[in-house]
């Protein structure tokens, strides 16, 4: 790491100490970084129904605020409530794309693409891990 040779420890060495202790908490976060998953997901009010599709770093929290309807706007209005379908992710920027792209899509392929995985539009919730 550029810089972290000119740095000298003091008689204690507490220096290096405090050194060592920011590369390890730099890599920890990466590795934390790097092994979130992004989730884009469809929600329906019922089979066929009311459709609306979005995108989170936290899947099993997003869907509590949806089912306790505590997020403003479209799935409160609606009634949107049942986790249909969802799609894991290794970087936001892949999950985004995914969700724009999903959300050009026509009905029908929504639709379809629900009915492929689930075909009876069980409510995929109850399946996640809290």
């Amino acid at each position: 790491m550029p810089g972290l040779s000119r740095v000298k420890p003091g008689k204690s060495g507490k220096s290096s100490i405090c050194i060592l202790a920011f590369v390890i908490s730099s890599l920890q976060l990466r590795t934390t970084a790097m092994a979130k998953l992004f989730f884009v997901y469809i929600l329906a009010n019922r089979a066929r129904g009311v459709l609306y599709v979005g995108v989170t770093g936290d899947l099993a929290q997003r869907i509590m605020v949806h089912k306790a309807k505590l997020a403003p706007g479209f799935t409160k209005t609606h009634g949107v409530v049942l986790l249909v379908h969802y799609e894991e992710y290794a970087s936001i920027v892949e999950a985004r794309a995914r969700e724009r792209t999903l959300k050009r899509w026509r009905r029908e392929w929504k639709i379809a693409l629900v009915e492929e995985t689930n075909p009876g539009w069980r409510d995929l919730a109850d399946e996640l891990a809290p």
